[in-house]
């Protein structure tokens, strides 16, 4: 699963992810379409699952950043702010591009969870 989701957010970065189909992950991860079945349910969960994880991970790395300037005044913790966010999205640039981009992919109730 964790190569499938690397591909994944590759291919999507690189294509889109209307543009992305499981022929050509199948291929990227070296199995065959029909396994990856065996994995995801559709491509839409895929792309939820990557957005999740990258939302979890973002606010879990906030809170931490975050939490190491807890008690100091309001510039020292706009600077954490904005070396958390720069940072970070220059480390995942590809999960934050997919992120903003390719919500509108999302199906309602998946979007709404986002």
């Amino acid at each position: 699963m964790e190569a499938i989701r690397k591909s994944g957010l590759k291919l999507i970065y690189e294509h889109g992810f209307e543009a992305m189909s499981l022929r050509q992950l199948a291929a990227e991860v070296g199995i065959q379409v029909g396994s990856l079945y065996n994995h995801i349910s559709t491509k839409e969960d895929l792309l939820y699952d990557l957005i999740r994880t990258h939302m979890d991970e973002l606010f879990l790395q906030f809170d931490a950043a975050m939490a190491a300037v807890e008690g100091q005044g309001p510039e020292e913790r706009l600077r954490a702010f904005v070396a958390f966010h720069v940072t970070y999205h220059i480390v995942r640039k590809r999960e934050v591009f997919i992120g903003a981009s390719e919500l509108r992919s999302l199906e309602p109730n998946h979007y709404e969870e986002i």
